[in-house]
């Protein structure tokens, strides 16, 4: 969970093997749907 929204942050955060890259203003019902794709191998970025 990042403040940052940078295209440039997101690619090295991606790089380093993160599977989800989400913004603190993600609403909980999204996160919660979001965690639940990553349990199933999915990859997430959350975009502005």
């Amino acid at each position: 969970m990042t403040t940052y929204d940078g295209d440039e942050d997101i690619y090295w955060k991606l790089r380093a093997g993160a599977n989800i890259y989400v913004l603190n203003t993600t609403k909980v019902d999204r996160l919660l749907a979001v965690m639940r794709g990553i349990h199933k191998g999915q990859q997430y970025i959350s975009l502005r």
